[in-house]
């Protein structure tokens, strides 16, 4: 893991890369956001990056997190506050709480429409802004990324929806060119949350979130394989390895999961394989990390 991180150093430093995005396995993996912390270390230390951010970090997730940090708050506390935003942030903050307040910023991007009882846990003192939700959760990220750029300059970011071929790859590469590197990560075993929905309650897929919000399913946590196979890329390497997107590799794949994987119970019994579905082709990153064993953590939101 070390040494892959002093290779994208090198290479960020000998390019001038001023904004990195990085996503994980899966957003419950450990090793993933073990990986991120040590870089975003690594980028603060060589003083390419001090502003740092994550997918859903909402705009109020941050300046809580700020409020904590600026009034040297105990951030046990911060775990009672934040309910889904700052994956894997955690270890970041403590980390950045040792470190001088001017010299980093750590800033929510999103809405908050995923941590709507933020007012409720607030500490003394805290006001959380009041703006309207957003219809299109891109655009609205991607307009917060835009004000932070043109404020600070530079920004690591993690989570899924940064791609190349995304909306807001699209516009870091078009704007920022050479200047933004893109990563991704990916494992040979994947271990995650699988959500099981009963088709007779719920016959459309379209509802699974209703399923999830009514709590009317089953929780699995296990490796993915039954229902989603390793790819060729992933059983390719036995340690972690740091792979160049190249003309030769470009069209590989590697699966990606986020916060759980959601299907019918029949579907999972008969063995269903959603590698397609869950499958992400290295041409739309400059990188990819692998490793072998991504180590599942219920709670990665703090």
């Amino acid at each position: 893991m070390d040494s892959i991180i002093d290779s994208l150093i090198k290479h960020i430093l000998k390019n001038k890369i001023k904004i990195v995005t990085i996503t994980e396995s899966n957003h419950r993996s450990y090793t993933s956001h073990t990986f991120h912390f040590k870089l975003i270390k690594a980028l603060y230390e060589n003083k390419i990056i001090d502003t740092f951010s994550s997918e859903r970090m909402g705009i109020n997730d941050g300046l809580m997190i700020d409020y904590y940090l600026k009034n040297k708050l105990d951030l046990e506390n911060l775990h009672k506050s934040l309910s889904f935003g700052g994956m894997g942030y955690y270890r970041i903050i403590k980390y950045f709480d040792k470190k001088p307040y001017d010299s980093y910023k750590i800033v929510g991007l999103e809405g908050d429409r995923m941590c709507f009882k933020i007012a409720d846990r607030s500490p003394t003192g805290f006001v959380p802004l009041e703006y309207k939700m957003p219809k299109d959760r891109e655009k609205f990220w991607l307009k917060n990324i835009k004000k932070i750029l043109e404020k600070r300059g530079n920004l690591f970011i993690n989570g899924y929806h940064l791609s190349k071929d995304d909306l807001i790859g699209k516009y870091l590469k078009k704007h920022y060119g050479e200047k933004t590197l893109f990563i991704s990560m990916g494992a040979l075993e994947i271990k995650t949350q699988i959500l099981l929905i009963d088709r007779n309650l719920y016959p459309i897929e379209s509802d699974f979130n209703r399923a999830i919000v009514d709590n009317k399913y089953k929780l699995k946590v296990e490796n993915i394989d039954k229902i989603a196979k390793p790819t060729p890329l992933e059983k390719k390497y036995q340690d972690w390895k740091l792979v160049k997107v190249d003309k030769k590799n470009k069209d590989l794949t590697f699966r990606a999961v986020g916060c759980y994987l959601a299907l019918y119970k029949d579907e999972y019994e008969k063995g269903i394989d959603l590698t397609p579905e869950i499958s992400y082709k290295l041409a739309s990153y400059d990188y990819f990390v692998f490793f072998k064993k991504s180590v599942y953590k219920e709670e990665m939101f703090f």
